[in-house]
């Protein structure tokens, strides 16, 4: 029994004690300045061991940054901190934290500090630096469609036949389209997807998961997600609408953007598709500087510490 229980605390959880002890030998024997970036800054089994290996060892030469890697927002509870939890009022007894958090815009630097649970020197707006390359990649490329391009970002199954209920009217509209189909990275439901989709539209789908998903951004007409998926924050780095179907228990809070319409109906994803075939929706630019910080001017300056 105590063998079992010994395994348990060492091996189980990812092997999360082995890992934080292998990472506190290592990065105590840095000599040089070295920078160490991750994301899953406070999850328990990410980046809580990374930063509490690297705090432990009491090495100056190390700097840790944690980096956004996904939306912030007042309902993500692994963000919503406050100062007593991150004060050490013993060593090493607060929750773990890097030394700086790099953040996507003024924005969420605002949501992740409403609390004031961090020194303004440690929240660096530097912004997402593959939406930097990203925006640079295609602001001047072109693209025309022979027939309307749909985007569907999809997300868990259960939610897929009230998603398609709304769209369908709109393709029944449509004389001729495509329908491309993206599945969430850690979400394969095809096979939900071909039970649901009446089959004279399946003949004009295209199922596509490649890692690129600006390509197929950049190549849709109209692009639909739910309004908890982050898809609207990527079409916003190519300057493209996004409508985000509403569905009960995924809806994420407002964002300072003008690049995404709440659909909560099929006759207003119709007339919301018409009148942005008629342009009448001022999409924000790239400028938005509140949301997205698009200069890579402070990654530089990180990168060359």
């Amino acid at each position: 029994m105590l063998a079992y229980e010994f395994q348990k605390v060492v091996f189980d959880q990812n092997y999360v004690f082995v890992n934080y002890l292998w990472m506190r030998n290592h990065f105590s024997l840095c000599k040089h300045k070295t920078n160490i970036f991750f994301q899953d800054e406070f999850y328990p089994t990410g980046g809580r061991f990374i930063s509490q290996a690297i705090n432990r060892t009491n090495n100056k030469n190390m700097t840790s940054y944690g980096v956004q890697h996904g939306i912030i927002y007042e309902g993500h509870t692994v963000y919503n901190m406050t100062p007593v939890e991150l004060e050490c009022n013993k060593p090493f007894n607060g929750l773990p934290k890097p030394h700086k958090f790099i953040l996507w815009g003024d924005f969420f630097k605002e949501v992740l500090n409403k609390n004031k649970a961090f020194a303004d020197d440690e929240l660096v707006v530097a912004g997402n630096l593959n939406y930097i390359v990203t925006a640079e990649k295609y602001k001047k490329l072109n693209n025309k469609n022979s027939v309307p391009g749909i985007l569907w970002c999809t997300a868990n199954d259960y939610l897929i036949k009230d998603q398609f209920d709304i769209l369908k009217p709109l393709l029944a509209s449509l004389t001729d389209y495509q329908l491309v189909i993206r599945f969430h990275p850690m979400l394969n439901i095809k096979d939900k997807l071909i039970e649901v989709i009446d089959k004279d539209i399946m003949n004009k789908v295209v199922f596509k998961n490649d890692n690129d998903i600006f390509d197929a951004i950049f190549k849709a007409d109209i692009i639909l997600a739910i309004t908890a998926s982050s898809i609207f924050m990527d079409a916003l780095v190519l300057n493209k609408m996004v409508f985000q179907f509403k569905i009960d228990g995924h809806i994420l809070s407002d964002f300072p953007n003008k690049n995404t319409l709440v659909i909560d109906s099929e006759e207003k994803l119709i007339q919301a598709y018409n009148d942005l075939l008629e342009g009448k929706y001022a999409k924000d630019q790239l400028s938005s500087q509140k949301l997205l910080h698009m200069s890579d001017g402070k990654w530089r300056e990180i990168l060359s510490v």
